[in-house]
């Protein structure tokens, strides 16, 4: 029988791999305004490049990590069935390690190119949570899957919450401006490696099946197998143009405050904190307060109309206390967490409960399609202004209601709703 202590060890390991990967998608956005979108000392790309190129290469170091992450996540599920899940968690760890060290030396060399790699890199390697929740479920009781669910959920979002804290927390109280923007990449690296030196006490739960096949085209098929239904292609198309929507301002949000509206890198930072605080709140404790009130379609749509209506907000809360960014920021992700989970919940609906794990494989794919997409098109519309970025958020949301209305009420509703990784 394994050892209280040993059990908490192992799953506080599983549980800080999940922290790191929520982490690495937080952590560089205070960060890559200033390392890309600015002439200060702390930019990495020439001072004499226009503002569109710069604004191109904001996006495209986003769009690199998404890109990475939807083949990574699905490539190291494969691993892991072949090589064993902690040695498939210890490589991606390793690989993390890279990314992370890769983007700190580019910001020491001001090289974007490198900066670029690192953010490949880590996004390869990045898609280890549903092997760490999978490795973390094998070592509990069924009786106790649900509180292990429960804290997957917490080490995601507390990663969402606490990487923009990392970022500026180590700019300017741990290690000084004098070390600059590097500090986060190298802090987060060690947390990598103590994470790898946690995994060798770690025996393998599962072993890997040496002849299990790798197939790339995995991410594609999960979507694929579903479309042959006109109300679940209506509402899938409605969930991916929900995802574009918050995907572009979650982005591009960060730009926004610290270049065209002014805003301190610390004020940056406590919004994307905020946007992580709102998440949490949605899918760990309020859907199950909404779930009882409302069909899941109705708290998807009226999610949508919230976020339709207080994102164009934007020019205007920022000039008014920083403290009604912050309360306008928290509504938002509210907002958002509440209408991912009762979008996913109306696919379910409409679909075969036995085909379950394929709709959350192809939600889980959509999500990370659209964050690619909008980091491209999003350097594109910012060229034109902030009214354009933010009316083509706009449109994603008005067409995500359009779409949903469009497929109509299932038959018959779920009785309880799923939540959001």
């Amino acid at each position: 029988m394994m050892h209280p202590l040993s059990s908490t060890i192992r799953a506080a390991t599983f549980l800080l791999i999940m922290f790191i990967d929520g982490v690495g998608i937080s952590l560089v956005l205070p960060l890559i305004p200033d390392l890309f979108g600015t002439t200060s000392s702390h930019s990495i790309v020439a001072p004499e490049m226009s503002p569109s190129l710069r604004s191109m290469l904001y996006g495209t170091s986003l769009a690199a990590y998404s890109l990475a992450m939807i083949f990574g996540a699905t490539t190291l599920g494969q691993v892991s069935d072949r090589i064993g899940r902690t040695r498939t968690l210890c490589l991606a760890l390793a690989g993390n390690t890279a990314g992370y060290l890769l983007c700190g030396v580019a910001v020491i060399l001001k090289d974007p190119t490198v900066f670029l790699l690192g953010r490949f890199v880590g996004g390869v390697f990045a898609g280890s949570v549903p092997v760490a929740q999978a490795a973390l479920l094998d070592m509990n009781a069924k009786e106790n899957r649900m509180n292990s669910i429960g804290l997957v959920m917490f080490a995601v979002t507390s990663g969402y919450i606490f990487g923009p804290v990392i970022a500026d927390s180590a700019v300017t109280f741990l290690f000084g401006r004098a070390m600059g923007f590097q500090a986060p990449f190298f802090l987060v690296a060690g947390l990598c490696v103590l994470g790898l030196l946690l995994l060798r006490s770690v025996p393998e739960v599962e072993a890997g099946k040496r002849d299990a096949r790798i197939d790339l085209s995995a991410v594609f098929s999960n979507i694929g197998g579903l479309v042959g239904n006109r109300r679940i292609r209506l509402v899938l198309a409605g969930f991916f143009l929900f995802q574009m929507g918050w995907s572009q301002f979650y982005q591009f949000v960060p730009y926004l405050l610290r270049l065209e509206f002014g805003l301190s890198a610390s004020t940056t930072a406590y919004v994307l904190t905020t946007i992580g605080v709102g998440m949490s709140l949605a899918f760990c404790w309020l859907t199950g307060v909404v779930q009882p009130l409302a069909s899941s379609r109705t708290v998807a749509l009226l999610a949508t109309v919230s976020l339709l209506l207080l994102t164009p907000l934007l020019p205007v809360v920022t000039h008014l206390h920083w403290l009604a960014v912050l309360g306008w920021t928290l509504v938002l992700a509210i907002a958002y967490g509440l209408g991912y989970t009762a979008a996913l919940v109306l696919v379910l609906s409409f679909e075969d409960p036995r085909r379950q794990g394929l709709i959350l494989g192809s939600a889980a794919s959509i999500a990370a399609l659209s964050a690619t997409v909008t980091a491209l098109s999003g350097s594109y519309f910012l060229g034109f202004g902030v009214f354009m970025l933010l009316g083509m958020v706009s449109c994603c949301y008005a067409g995500t209601l359009l779409l949903l209305a469009a497929a109509g009420q299932p038959k018959s509703m779920p009785e309880k709703s799923e939540s959001a990784t």
